[in-house]
């Protein structure tokens, strides 16, 4: 009975080990099954889409990115943002679209998070110029 109660423990540690082993290969499985643009839902049980305004670049990612300052992303399972067209802004983080620059205003470059004001003696009639006319 002592070789019994000293098997014992040891069986049921190897089970354990067993199960273990068992329930990390099963998520690990899932986990390669995501590609860039998915992440691995919380359960770890199967893979979901990055939102608008996310993205996700590497395989098994556990995340998603938020788009920056700049940067919009407008569908769902992306692998990057795309930046702000002249003319428009996002001052905000994980957007879904960018803003056009207000009457008054231009925007010159791509990705910029605001819009430059026109100077004295120049004007900007429309929304999403990309730059000041002289009067």
């Amino acid at each position: 009975t002592l070789m019994a109660m000293r098997k014992a423990p040891l069986l049921f540690v190897v089970a354990l080990a067993l199960h273990s082993s068992f329930a990390l290969a099963a998520v690990s499985s899932v986990a390669e099954g995501c590609v860039p643009g998915e992440v691995i839902t919380v359960d770890g049980s199967g893979c979901a889409l990055c939102q608008e305004g996310t993205f996700s670049s590497e395989p098994q990612a556990a995340k998603c990115k938020e788009c920056v300052e700049g940067e919009y992303q407008s569908t769902t399972g992306q692998t990057r943002c795309d930046a702000c067209e002249e003319g428009t802004y996002q001052n905000g983080t994980a957007q879904s679209h960018c803003e056009r620059c207000g009457a008054g205003t231009f925007g010159e470059w791509t990705q910029q998070s605001s819009c430059e004001t026109c100077s004295a003696g120049k004007y900007a009639s429309y929304e999403g110029q990309t730059h000041c006319q002289g009067c």
